[in-house]
């Protein structure tokens, strides 16, 4: 439920010639949703002592609480930049091994089960956040309800125009992408530079979307729901391919057909978002009409 509005995009006119920094998701919203529909609170805890700071991690994966930990991505074992540069990261500690290291779940990194060394925490514990979600009735998410949120994160994603603005990022990628300013932060890992992250950022708001869709599939089986869902997931898969070019030109050659190439995928990933988002809004809107009338 917390996906609702994670459809999204944002292209700003500024200053900097980088369109990195020009583009974003436009926010996914997942911690203001958890406070609004579930009252969750979250709380920072830390502690200067090192055992100490571990005792107070541990009861609270005892407690099945959850923790978020900070990291330093240098000393993260599965993180790409391990032992090479110094990245915020947080992951969720969910167990212990027999040895006392932490299991970890990396949605970022889509890692399970990984292992965190105590000894590597060690050299860079911070902090960790916990989120508190109180004893929630489910009287008040009723079909109808959930239909609710589903038109509120599509119809904001119409309301501000986001097809739009995926045609004038297309327009202004066409005729000033340049690789040695996009690429200049580029180290030892692609997700370091600017436009690869928010590229990233793109199409994981379209999967986080589609995912609420089948979760009011779940609740309310309609193949409608499914479609849609896949659908996105579909242009997702778009945005993923969009990085994959750029990734292989960088190494190969870049000239003004893959330029072409590229343009030529924005303009029908707008062209799809555009029709999907406005379909779906009339399609949905008529679904929750019909259950208010049955209610």
């Amino acid at each position: 439920m917390c996906f609702c509005q994670s459809w999204n995009f944002t292209y700003q006119k500024t200053h900097t010639d980088v369109l990195g920094k020009r583009i974003s998701n436009g926010g996914l919203n997942i911690v203001p949703n958890a406070k609004r529909l579930f009252g969750a609170m979250v709380e920072q805890d830390s502690d200067d002592h090192f055992d100490r700071f571990c005792e107070r991690l541990e009861e609270c994966v005892r407690l099945h609480r959850m923790p978020m930990l900070f990291l330093d991505s240098f000393f993260c074992p599965w993180y790409p930049v391990y032992r090479k540069l110094h990245r915020e990261h947080y992951c969720i500690v969910t167990g212990l091994t027999e040895e006392g290291d932490y299991l970890c779940l990396d949605p970022i990194l889509g890692k399970s089960g990984a292992v965190l060394p105590k000894t590597e925490l060690q050299n860079c514990f911070d902090h960790f956040l916990v989120v508190t979600l109180p004893e929630q009735t489910a009287a008040k998410f009723t079909v109808p309800f959930l239909y609710d949120l589903a038109i509120e994160g599509v119809g904001r994603y119409i309301k501000t125009d986001c097809a739009q603005q995926i045609k004038t990022f297309a327009a202004d990628f066409y005729e000033s992408f340049d690789y040695g300013k996009e690429f200049r932060d580029l180290e030892t890992y692609f997700f370091d530079v600017e436009l690869f992250k928010q590229l990233t950022y793109v199409a994981g708001g379209r999967e986080l979307y589609a995912e609420y869709l089948r979760f009011l599939a779940g609740r309310h089986p309609d193949p409608a729901l499914a479609c849609y869902a896949r659908r996105l997931e579909e242009i997702a898969s778009r945005w993923h391919v969009i990085k994959g070019m750029l990734t292989k030109s960088y190494y190969a050659h870049f000239d003004d057909e893959m330029k072409g190439r590229i343009f030529t995928q924005l303009m029908k990933i707008e062209r799809e978002e555009d029709l999907l988002s406005h379909e779906m809004f009339e399609s949905l809107q008529q679904r929750e009409r019909s259950h208010y009338a049955f209610d």
